[in-house]
């Protein structure tokens, strides 16, 4: 490995360790977990699925509008995206799940 190489190496380590990763994502009939957050299916009022520009490439998020107002967001990067969306399409109540429904 180069010289270069090494010095990339270790400004990406650095750059990475400052930020904290993605929450995980998991789903069950309860609701929603996000990180140590658990938003409950009836809990949910409104979401918007948009893309941030990574440079290199796009991130596809989700922002989920919560009781009392809270958003969350989860990203592609987040662990546990792919099982999320299957469970929102699952147990979100039938409206949601509607074309119309479907903010975003």
């Amino acid at each position: 490995m180069g010289m270069i190489s090494r010095y990339f190496e270790r400004l990406a380590t650095r750059i990475q360790g400052r930020r904290p990763g993605p929450p995980t994502v998991s789903a069950d009939a309860a609701g929603l977990r996000i990180g140590a957050d658990l938003l409950e299916w009836s809990g949910v009022r409104r979401l918007e699925a948009y893309k941030r520009d990574a440079y290199v490439g796009d991130c596809l998020c989700l922002a989920i509008l919560g009781a009392g107002d809270r958003v969350f967001e989860i990203t592609e990067a987040s662990p546990g995206w792919e099982a999320a969306g299957d469970a929102i399409e699952r147990f979100l109540p039938a409206p949601w799940r509607t074309a119309s429904g479907w903010c975003g």
